[in-house]
């Protein structure tokens, strides 16, 4: 493996501050010979980098990860078949793997197959999807959204050549869910290019389009989830007209559209406009004249403006990366060129709160090509891992979110978070969908890693009953109780639901429908049936769900069954002592056993280990006549073998049960 070193950059600032660009590092690649540029990058959960270089022969992909603070950790390639490659995109989805866009190109240089590859973040190729969209055309925009689902905004021809701007979403695995045609006002002729995703799950799309008057007219949409246009702005250039390549947007869904006017490809100005989530101007970009620069990328800026990337070409033929910062009134204030022999900015991905990387290539006077990667974000930031409290396990996709600003990171399978931050002191608040939620707050130190790990506990959900069957009385309540015992580490978080009703009236009520409880402790769900007399149906049928954060069943459903009539019947006569056997046995810390007397009576209940020692009192005192419950709690006991002895009067019962933990 090559070595490779962070970058010493010279900078030509048309100011001399440039805080603005909230550049962190930038790295040099040591790329294939048959390679010249980075051509797809993202930024992970964890902070670090990972970044894709097309080989220009031989089907071949070179990869390589970088660190958080921008060192090259390993490179390698994967193989794809095809002779001729074209990386458009790099995404990492909520479990921790990421997906490569690709076209593939035929020997007459026609992109006629898309691709989407599966990867590890160590580089292993996990699965390839190919899909023959017809004609594909190769600038596209990529973006891994909050439903854990891919979309790609492109060009796909039809059999005259004319493109269609083309809206496509796969699912984490790369199967295709739909694909849309997303045009600007219905224009054929349309080039699809970039897209983003607004808080509320809303779609951006930009692109550009053949007017009437044969030039191009950039646009940008904003669209359904589903693709259905809400709103379209749509922009006139000079000479060839102008094309919007790049969108990024802020928290308030502010957004910004950068493109090249002038010319689609090459020789043109800078472009870049600010939008309000509902398509109203904020500012339009004045760049500094005689500027030849074409837009790649682009970033929103915390004031407001925004950072443009991409590559110069002046007159004699060198070109150079080139970044500007916008202000929020479009007045371009500082100038960032890349210097070397030939140096471009081929693009930028916007990882939210993650940060940024612009990625392209560099090419030195000893005529050897490397990678270059920009690196954007935070300069303070907290990283650490979340594990569970009581087996040390990593918790994967927990949350940790910083209150006061609303950023957040979700851990990824080792429950290793990274996080970006613009504030030094606040609450870091950790969730999970089977854990406890703790904040913690923090102090942080400006400019550095800082370091919080979270140790989550979990709750253990237990209720016995599974049905509940009753006889009731038209118009007179009948009421049963839920106990829902939680033996785990961890508050329990329930919420109750009532999926099925027959008939479909409201008879079925419960009470409370949300609540927490504490470990060690027992909850009540009380679930009343009120049966209407007025209505001809005499039987009740319905379901309870129980909703919970204990994840190894997150669901328990209770099934109701009610025969009403116009007087209650009354309950069989207790004739005899009866114990019912333990439920479950063997148990894990939870069990309950139930008893009918058929007077009052002293009641003893106690467990025993199989050597004879006491372990445990359920009861000592006096029951009335009928039916009752005790429950057996043995978070204290060990696992093994014991008796449960439960005499009442002169009558004695014993059973055998098994604790396992």
């Amino acid at each position: 493996m090559k070595s490779s070193s962070i970058l010493i950059l010279s900078l030509f600032f048309v100011t001399t501050a440039f805080a603005e660009l909230d550049t962190l590092w930038t790295q040099t690649l040591p790329l294939d010979p048959a390679a010249s540029v980075v051509g797809a990058a993202v930024v992970l959960q964890d902070g670090k980098t990972m970044a894709a270089s097309p080989i220009s022969s031989g089907g071949a992909i070179q990869l390589f990860r970088v660190s958080a603070v921008g060192e090259v950790e390993w490179s390698g390639q994967i193989f794809v078949p095809s002779s001729y490659v074209v990386t458009t995109g790099l995404v990492q989805m909520d479990e921790g793997h990421l997906i490569m866009s690709l076209v593939y190109y035929d020997d007459q240089d026609s992109a006629n197959v898309f691709a989407l590859v599966g990867l590890t973040t160590a580089g292993d190729a996990l699965w390839i999807q190919t899909y023959s969209f017809g004609a594909f055309f190769w600038e596209s925009g990529v973006a891994k959204l909050s439903d854990n689902t891919v979309a790609v905004y492109t060009t796909l021809f039809d059999s005259q050549g004319s493109g269609r701007a083309t809206l496509l979403k796969f699912d984490s695995a790369g199967d295709t869910l739909w694909t849309r045609n997303v045009l600007p006002n219905g224009a054929s002729g349309s080039f699809g290019t970039a897209i983003c995703e607004l808080a509320g799950g809303d779609l951006v799309l930009g692109g550009y389009y053949e007017s009437p008057s044969f030039n191009y007219e950039g646009f940008v949409i904003r669209a359904t989830p589903l693709g259905v246009p809400i709103w379209t702005n749509t922009y006139s250039g000079q000479d060839f007209g102008l094309a919007i390549s790049c969108l990024d947007r802020d928290s308030q869904d502010n957004i910004v559209a950068g493109g090249s006017n002038g010319s689609p490809f090459w020789f043109a100005t800078p472009w870049g406009v600010g939008i309000t989530a509902d398509g109203a101007p904020r500012w339009t970009l004045n760049p500094t004249e005689g500027m030849s620069f074409t837009v790649a990328g682009i970033r929103q800026s915390f004031d407001g403006g925004a950072v443009l990337v991409g590559s110069s070409e002046s007159d004699f033929g060198q070109i150079n990366g080139v970044m500007i910062s916008v202000q929020n009134d479009g007045e371009i204030n500082n100038t960032y060129i890349v210097p070397s022999l030939y140096s471009s900015i081929e693009g930028l991905h916007n990882s939210g709160t993650l940060g940024a990387v612009a990625f392209g290539g560099l090419y030195s006077e000893d005529n050897v090509f490397s990678g270059l990667l920009i690196r954007f974000g935070s300069g303070t930031s907290v990283n650490g891992f979340v594990r569970d409290q009581a087996t040390n396990a990593p918790l994967r996709n927990a949350r940790v979110e910083f209150l006061e600003t609303g950023a957040y990171a979700l851990t990824d399978q080792q429950g290793i978070y990274f996080l970006g931050v613009n504030q030094t002191t606040g609450t870091l608040r950790v969730t999970h969908p089977c854990a406890s939620t703790t904040q913690l707050d923090v102090v942080l130190n400006e400019g550095e890693e800082n370091t919080r790990n979270f140790a989550l506990t979990k709750p253990d959900y237990f209720n016995g009953i599974s049905s509940i069957n009753s006889v009731a009385t038209f118009g007179i309540p009948e009421r049963d109780t839920l106990r829902l015992v939680n033996s785990g580490t961890g508050d329990l978080y329930f919420r109750v639901t009532i999926e099925e009703q027959e008939p479909a009236y409201g008879w079925l009520l419960v009470e409370p429908a949300q609540g927490t409880i504490a470990p060690g402790t027992t909850g009540e769900v009380v679930v009343t049936v009120l049966a209407d007399g007025s209505r001809p149906e005499s039987e009740f049928f319905g379901e309870v769900v129980i909703h919970h954060n204990d994840c190894t069943d997150s669901l328990d459903e209770v099934g109701i069954y009610t025969l009403a009539l116009d007087s209650p019947e009354p309950p069989a006569v207790v004739t005899e002592f009866t114990v019912d056997p333990v439920y479950p046995n063997p148990f894990n810390n939870t069990a309950r056993v139930a008893f009918e007397l058929p007077r009052q009576a002293n009641v003893d209940a106690r467990l025993y280990t199989i050597e004879g020692r006491e372990a445990l009192v359920l009861a000592s005192s006096s029951f009335g006549a009928g039916r009752h419950e005790l429950i057996i709690e043995g978070n204290s006991l060990a696992t093994g073998l014991y008796l449960l002895r439960l005499s009442a009067a002169s009558s004695v019962s014993t059973q055998k049960l098994i604790l396992l933990k």
